[in-house]
């Protein structure tokens, strides 16, 4: 982690939280100031460490449940259903090829 953008030492902290600002996370130095940093001030490390959390394995059983199948919809031949692009403006056929099947 960086303390100052002027600053050109890296000095090791660990990610406490994400931040509810883009891109953003709270990080704990090792004095135990919390700082908040963007990415850009952040540097990944192989080091390897704890997590904070306890496990404990007796005091939830997890049941397994059987998959929900739905039943297939039936499908109705009719008129075709308008196509649509990612941003959302639905592709029109031109009126020379409405007499035609064609696939789009």
């Amino acid at each position: 982690m960086k303390k100052d953008q002027n600053d050109k030492t890296w000095t090791p902290a660990t990610v406490v939280e994400k931040h509810d600002k883009p891109r953003s996370y709270i990080v704990e130095s090792d004095t135990g100031q919390k700082y908040r940093r963007n990415r850009r001030n952040l540097r990944p490390t192989k080091a390897t460490f704890k997590n904070s959390f306890v496990e404990d394995n007796g005091s939830a059983m997890l049941t397994e449940e059987p998959p929900v199948v739905d039943p297939p919809a039936s499908v109705v031949q009719g008129a075709p259903t308008p196509t649509t692009t990612r941003s959302g403006i639905i592709v029109k056929v031109p009126s020379k090829y409405r007499n035609y099947k064609v696939d789009i």
